[in-house]
């Protein structure tokens, strides 16, 4: 059976999809916390802006990552010179000027791996998350 047209303009509705929409692309779990330890490291570090300061975005963040991303910062900070001198041979041509924000990246991962007790995927697999966004 075909469905009835439209009465003022003749057109048959569309056909229905019923297939289930794709679910909404959600954030690996630990990457909001991690977001904010690289944004903040890149205040801190670019701007001058002081440790409090630098941690006030996402203020919907749950308390749990919030103290992740607080720690992360805050280990990043204590040991950034370890961490560049580890970093920088790895880098023969340097950081590119068009992605400002790679080195606070490339050191909050790093400092996960190395300092804190993080599983290197983890580590890893957040950092390339966090570059490509």
């Amino acid at each position: 059976m075909k469905a009835p047209s439209h009465p003022a303009s003749g057109r048959r509705p569309p056909a229905r999809d019923n297939r289930p929409s794709a679910p909404a692309q959600k954030s690996p779990p630990g990457f909001n916390a991690r977001l904010l330890a690289a944004d903040g490291l890149d205040r801190v570090l670019r701007a001058a802006t002081p440790l409090e300061d630098a941690m006030q975005d996402m203020p919907g963040l749950e308390a749990r990552d919030r103290a992740l991303a607080f720690n992360i910062l805050a280990t990043t900070l204590r040991r950034l010179g370890t961490l560049r001198a580890v970093i920088r041979p790895c880098l023969t041509k340097g950081l590119p000027t068009s992605a400002p924000k790679l080195e606070a990246v490339l050191l909050v991962g790093a400092a996960q791996i190395l300092f804190m007790d993080v599983p290197d995927h983890a580590a890893v697999g957040l950092s390339v998350d966090l570059a490509r966004s």
